[in-house]
């Protein structure tokens, strides 16, 4: 793993990413790229938004963080304040019943739209594209661990959501004639 100071290296004035300051509900909808562990936040606002909902198992942090930058604004330090590792057993790796990521993005989207509060919005389209990655990513991870019926589904709900990508029909009725892809070997790390 790089050592901190190859990746930071001198101090750095302080700059902000404009795409990612101020009002971004919007950006938010893409991804969720805020990281708990580089994050400041003001009690009051936490407070004021309710906190994490510790009734959901996966996806609490972005959905706090959807819920503060529609009652607020963020600012973006212009450059990395921590090093994220990824691991093979990492929580956002695990298959899981439900997909958390996409039901919290249409649910936001019903009750708030795709728009942040000075008008900046994902465009619908674009929406929907990213609905139907992530549904066909979650489709596809249970093809890989065998669930053949669970991933068929899904895939074909991706497919309907955006059928110009026939790379998930054929995925999903291949895996409904008994097709299953070979799971990924595990990658070091712990």
């Amino acid at each position: 793993y790089p050592e901190p100071a190859s990746i930071w290296g001198e101090e750095r004035p302080i700059t902000l990413d404009p795409e990612f300051t101020g009002w971004v509900y919007h950006q938010f909808l893409f991804d969720c790229w805020a990281l708990t562990s580089g994050t400041l936040l003001r009690r009051d606002a936490v407070v004021e938004a309710g906190g994490f909902d510790e009734s959901l198992p996966f996806s609490e942090d972005w959905d706090l963080w959807l819920r503060l930058s529609r009652q607020g604004t963020f600012a973006l330090l212009g450059w990395p304040v921590v090093l994220y590792r990824h691991h093979a057993v990492q929580g956002s790796r695990q298959v899981r019943e439900r997909d958390w990521r996409t039901e919290l993005l249409l649910r936001n989207a019903a009750e708030h739209g795709l728009a942040s509060h000075d008008g900046r919005a994902m465009a619908p389209g674009r929406f929907q594209d990213l609905l139907a990655r992530y549904e066909a990513d979650f489709g596809y991870h249970h093809l890989q661990f065998g669930d053949r019926r669970r991933g068929a589904q899904v895939m074909l709900a991706a497919w309907r959501r955006r059928p110009r990508h026939v790379r998930r029909l054929l995925m999903g009725l291949a895996a409904l004639a008994g097709w299953r892809p070979r799971a990924a070997a595990p990658q070091g790390g712990g």
